[in-house]
């Protein structure tokens, strides 16, 4: 299955979505279609789910792009505050979602709104854009090439040392963590409870308040190639010790995310040395239409008897969503320079517009933030964008000294 449609279509979804609507959906791409025969759902249930379970197990190559765009379109509202932007909107417009929907989950409405409602869907989409921020925190290792071992023992006591975490944090003891192989690394899902919620409930006819914990899942993302790290799910007060637990059990490398170096990820050094004539480049990949920085911010800082910066003394913020805010911030301040200390580069937001397999383009909005933080939807494109951060010089490169290359 390609593997960042793998949180969306999952067993679970498999075994529960609406057979006819799959059927719709499918059949949106019949053309295109060479690994599943649709009459199958026209047959036992049984039959049409095993057939649908075998398309989605299938190699990437057998799904039709379009198909791609559709499902990364319903994922994205295919949750429960998805559901409930569907559901607000649908109010405001007046447009009645049936009944028995109730009964159906997030992934569900999100698919059926797709096909019975697209421009409610649209709408609703873009409300989700607008107003999401994805959360992912990343880290990068002391060296690289050192590989993960996913053994029972090592599971077991990343399990011990997750279940400590989340007791800690009134989360209760389940802990059940799984992985699987994903994009050059290695996922690890670490599915726990959730603060215990007192709830309402009826039963034969009777009103009564049952405890519930549900289930919340973080996910753990190593890549050996490049010594990277990556968490979501977890909370930032608990980033570090999931990251020390699977430094101690999974590598066998206590300390192997800790000290300054592991957040020193992303910078904008390039922006301050080419002010304010800096472009962003993209000529190397011909899917990105086009490129711009539309939001950048600048500290004024003070200095002290050494000429290093002690404190803000103010911030400008320049937005420019048509052509370039540096240019629009040397217009407002173009006493800005780098070269003595005094400004810095708090953020910039670029916006990069890539082709897709439909007709239509993805609008993709990356904000950077020295020394940690890159914040994008990742789910889709996250290869491509790290790529073009890397081409324009925003991420740091690990020094090793003890390299070939530095040795010669």
């Amino acid at each position: 299955m390609a593997k960042d449609l793998l949180k969306f279509v999952n067993p679970k979804f498999l075994r529960t979505v609406p057979l006819d609507a799959m059927r719709r959906l499918l059949d949106r791409h019949r053309d295109r279609l060479l690994e599943v025969d649709l009459n199958n759902f026209d047959a036992d249930p049984i039959v049409g789910r095993a057939a649908l379970t075998e398309f989605f197990a299938g190699p990437d190559e057998s799904y039709p792009p379009g198909l791609v765009t559709d499902l990364h379109q319903i994922a994205e509202l295919g949750s429960t505050e998805g559901l409930e932007v569907i559901v607000q909107h649908a109010r405001r417009t007046n447009v009645a979602l049936p009944q028995d929907w109730g009964k159906c989950d997030p992934k569900h409405i999100a698919l059926l709104t797709f096909l019975d409602f697209p421009e409610l869907f649209a709408t609703a989409a873009s409300i989700m854009d607008r107003n999401r921020v994805i959360g992912i925190i990343e880290m990068v290792g002391k060296d690289e090439g050192v590989e993960a071992q996913l053994d029972p023992s090592a599971l077991e006591a990343f399990d011990r040392a997750a279940i400590a975490i989340f007791e800690a944090d009134m989360f209760g003891r389940y802990c059940n963590v799984s992985w699987y192989e994903d994009a050059g690394g290695v996922t690890l899902v670490v599915a726990h409870g959730a603060p215990l919620v007192a709830t309402s409930i009826i039963e034969d006819q009777v009103e009564r308040v049952v405890p519930i914990r549900a289930t919340q899942y973080g996910f753990v993302f190593y890549s050996s190639l490049t010594g990277r790290l990556k968490l979501s799910g977890v909370a930032m007060a608990r980033r570090g010790d999931v990251a020390e637990a699977f430094a101690r059990c999974i590598l066998n490398r206590p300390g192997f995310f800790s000290g300054q170096a592991a957040r020193r990820l992303y910078t904008l050094e390039p922006v301050q040395r080419d002010w304010p004539d800096f472009q962003l480049r993209h000529e190397y990949d011909r899917s990105i239409l086009r490129a711009r920085i539309v939001e950048a911010r600048i500290d004024d800082l003070s200095l002290d008897l050494f000429g290093d910066a002690c404190k803000v003394e103010g911030t400008l913020v320049a937005r420019d969503t048509q052509f370039c805010a540096l240019k629009r911030l040397r217009h407002m301040c173009p006493e800005i320079e780098f070269t003595s200390g005094r400004w810095r580069i708090g953020h910039l937001v670029a916006r990069v517009e890539i082709a897709t397999a439909t007709s239509h383009t993805s609008s993709v909005t990356v904000k950077i933030r020295p020394d940690a933080d890159a914040t994008f939807k990742r789910h889709r494109v996250e290869a491509q964008i790290m790529e073009f951060l890397r081409r324009n010089g925003f991420c740091h490169e690990r020094r090793n000294d003890q390299s070939p290359a530095a040795a010669e």
